[in-house]
């Protein structure tokens, strides 16, 4: 069994690489294999997923980018969140005995990798990824999206009873306790999340966030506003910082817009880049 490091080591020797994810996928599986094609590429490497037919409309926009042409021909696989080979797409039954390393987090794991990786405590296949990409190099924009995608999915967006303090801090959700206003009826505030009832409030929100961070190294931190699960588009603040401790505000405002009778919109936070302590959150969102 591999460790991160090794892992780390393994991926970096690899290059024109296909990526594989398990049947009816969900957001854990393509968001590991999206964030881990982002950072194969942010190497120099090529690398593809291959096309999965199960794809929802939830998952498809983050698999998109990276689906492998008709003509490509792989030299090494990798499978992410994958069990057994029995939980592969049809169309991927070829590649069954090619898998050059599994990465799971399932403890049913199988083995069935030439080199395997498993951390059977984590609550999602993120996790792991997190830690063999950030071995490889920063974890950019590219590479934290889906893997807010994939920890966020397994733990139910961080309500499930498997969420752990590591897993918080893995999808960098912001607590938002300390929200300081609140308009309209249904408007709920839910732990890291504020929820707006489509079916009752639609219209359009104006949403201001202040956020304190003082990052744990020297390096740029980055906050950004999610909705459902997606960034806001524009909706994040940078800033860079050559000495750890020093805290920086990072201000953002957005316009949001909730349609009659659609689903409810869920607001959060998302932390990326450097590491950091965040000691203030503040939120307004306002109904215009």
């Amino acid at each position: 069994m591999l460790t991160v490091s090794e892992t780390a080591a393994l991926l970096r020797s690899f290059d024109n690489v296909l990526i594989l994810t398990h049947v009816r996928p969900d957001g854990d599986t393509v968001g590991c294999a999206a964030a881990l094609c982002a950072g194969l590429r942010g190497l120099g490497k090529t690398a593809y997923l291959l096309p999965n037919p199960g794809l929802t409309d939830t998952t498809a926009p983050y698999f998109a980018p990276y689906a492998a042409p008709a003509d490509f021909t792989p030299e090494k696989v990798v499978s992410t969140d994958i069990a057994a080979l029995s939980l592969l797409p049809e169309n991927a039954g070829a590649y069954g005995d090619r898998v050059d390393l599994a990465m799971d987090h399932h403890p049913s794991f199988e083995h069935f990798g030439r080199a395997n990786i498993l951390r059977a405590e984590a609550a999602a296949c993120g996790e792991l990824l997190y830690d063999v990409l950030r071995e490889l190099g920063p974890i950019t924009p590219e590479i934290a999206l889906p893997l807010y995608v994939a920890v966020s999915t397994d733990t139910g967006c961080f309500a499930y009873a498997n969420t752990t303090a590591q897993t918080v801090a893995v999808g960098g959700t912001l607590s938002l306790g300390s929200i300081i206003r609140r308009y309209g009826c249904d408007l709920n505030l839910n732990g890291s999340s504020i929820t707006i009832n489509g079916c009752n409030d639609a219209g359009y929100y104006d949403v201001k966030a202040s956020v304190t961070a003082a990052p744990t190294a020297a390096g740029t931190v980055t906050v950004a506003l999610f909705r459902n699960g997606v960034a806001v588009p524009g909706a994040t603040a940078s800033a860079a910082v050559s000495t750890a401790g020093n805290p920086v505000a990072l201000p953002i405002a957005a316009l949001v817009r909730e349609f009659c009778c659609g689903d409810d919109a869920a607001l959060t936070l998302v932390l990326s880049g450097a590491a950091a302590t965040v000691s203030n959150v503040a939120v307004v969102v306002e109904r215009i």
